[in-house]
Parts: C-alpha cells; structure tokens; sequence
C-alpha cells in the first residue's frame, strides 16, 4: 500500500449514541460495497467500514447480515484493551486485517497525551506493534519522528 492513504469510516460516538438511527455508517458503507462487488464496480469503492471497538475473537459476529462481513477489513479500538493482554490480538495479524489502536497515551501507565518524551512515546509504539497494531494513534504532533515510526507487527515489547 505504499504511496496510498486509508479512508476508515466509523459510527463514531455521536451516531452510536442516537437510538433513532439505525442505519450506522459502518453498515450503510459496507452495503454499499457489496453492491458495487455485484455490479462489477468494486474500483469506484473510496474507503472501507471498521469495526469500532476492541473485542476478543471475530468481532463482525455483532452484524446480523453475514454478507457484510467480508467488506470489514479494519478494527478499530482502544489501545488499552490491546495493550492489556486480555485477548489474542494475533487474530488480526493472522488474518490479514489492520487494527487501529486509538488512544496510545492512555494505555497503563498512562503518558502525557500531547508532550510525552521520545522514548516514553517510542515505548508506547513498540509495545502496540507487539500486540499487533497497524496503526497508533495518538496526539504527539510535537514529535514528528514517533509519528513515522514503523515497526513490524508482533514484535514489539510486551
């Protein structure tokens, strides 16, 4: 995927939380591929669902439509139920899909959120790329170079 960018859609907080809308994004975008697949058209998809939230084993489980399933390709979740070993996160990595890692500060023991130092910032990678993380997130745009890290998944420090 080199020289390409990843558009990822979520429900997010303020969706999840509407009990009148029952057409989440995640859903409605992965419908939309399906239907592109059937028509021959897959080339005009311009992003990809993800699953929002960490969970243990195949998290697609909670739709009820099976035929979506294989249009989720993305997992994104706290980084602190990664980081904290109470599920096989290889599952990811086994099967070929990115997992997302939000909130990297916040993993036990908690960093500052926007000026950690290097090597603090730098453990924090290292210890998500070991739990399988693609991609980190967090807010550390005073260091440019943690941000480009990349590091390979499964061998970080646990």
């Amino acid at each position: 995927m080199a020289g390409k960018f990843l558009v990822e859609l979520i429900p997010g907080t303020l969706k999840e939380g509407n009990g009148a809308d029952t057409l989440w994004t995640d859903r409605e975008y992965a419908q939309h591929l399906r239907s592109l697949a059937a028509a021959g058209r897959l080339d005009r998809a311009a992003a990809f669902p993800a699953v929002h939230r960490a969970e243990a084993g195949d998290p697609r489980g909670h739709y009820a439509d099976a035929t979506l399933c294989p249009w989720f390709v993305v997992f994104d979740g706290d980084a602190g139920a990664y980081a904290g070993g109470a599920f096989d996160t290889g599952w990811y990595a086994r099967n070929n899909y990115l997992l997302i890692a939000t909130s990297a500060h916040a993993v036990a023991p908690a960093i500052d959120g926007v000026r950690p130092t290097e090597a603090q910032a730098r453990d924090r990678v290292a210890l998500l790329a070991g739990r399988q993380a693609t991609i980190v997130s967090a807010d550390w745009y005073p260091l440019p170079a943690v941000l480009a890290t990349i590091l390979p998944r499964g061998r970080g420090v646990f």
